[in-house]
């Protein structure tokens, strides 16, 4: 009786929890199947359990997560992971452990969602990565403890400054700017009014600003607001030519 009362109160919890779960015996065989699995399997548990999980989902046997599920099933080591089923057309994050009757509990969290919003960050990442690299003109953008997030080739280029972008990342850009200074006719004007335009977080355009080689660069900002606090941007561009 105690038992039974057990296995009722586990059953109703399971059934209120939003993942689908399902689990197998050694043998493969359906023992549970909850309500969320019933639809993702597009299947009753009824006409799941007792019955072999390659045979209902012959499908799945070619899906790499398979292999996932067997290598938990023979070493007794859980296992996470990520996958496409292709049967769905969804992704799912998987979490699989050995359970004490020798089989394995399976636990589906959908996440399509999640990893289409991902991929749209990655291609978005990407594409900006691409035109930070190829502007003609130097750019530097500073968190928010006013470290460098990032350095295009033109800005190293421009100020003939030793490294690669991926160098400068997460370099004091106060140090940095008083590195840069030295190129220009007045330093301490320089970096007094990098500190200025800092502080006021107004945005500025087109500053012109004269170094020691008898270039003129304009100089642009433009504070930046992240969750975590505020950056800013910084453009450096020669127009001697003009």
């Amino acid at each position: 009786t105690d038992r039974k009362v057990e296995e009722e109160k586990r059953e109703r919890i399971i059934e209120r929890v939003t993942d689908a779960i399902v689990e197998v015996d050694e043998d493969w065989t359906f023992s549970l199947v909850n309500q969320q699995a019933e639809r993702l399997y597009d299947m009753d548990a009824s006409s799941l359990i007792g019955r072999n999980f390659w045979d209902v989902l012959p499908e799945v046997a070619d899906e790499e997560f398979a292999d996932e599920y067997r290598s938990v099933m023979e070493t007794r080591e859980p296992a996470s992971f990520t996958e496409y089923y292709a049967g769905l057309d969804r992704w799912f994050e998987i979490n699989a452990y050995p359970d004490g009757s020798g089989g394995i509990a399976l636990y589906f969290v959908d996440v399509t969602e999640r990893r289409q919003r991902e991929d749209e960050l990655e291609r978005s990442n990407a594409l900006l990565s691409t035109l930070f690299d190829t502007l003609p003109v130097g750019v530097l953008a500073e968190d928010t403890e006013r470290n460098v997030l990032a350095i295009n080739e033109r800005m190293v280029e421009l100020f003939d400054l030793s490294g690669t972008p991926a160098a400068f990342e997460g370099a004091d850009c106060r140090e940095l700017a008083d590195q840069i200074s030295e190129a220009f006719d007045d330093s301490e004007q320089f970096r007094d009014r990098i500190t200025e335009l800092v502080d006021a977080r107004e945005p500025t355009t087109n500053e012109r600003i004269s170094l020691r080689d008898g270039r003129t660069v304009q100089r642009s900002h433009r504070p930046l607001s992240f969750p975590s606090g505020q950056g800013n941007l910084w453009v450096y561009q020669d127009i001697t030519a003009q």
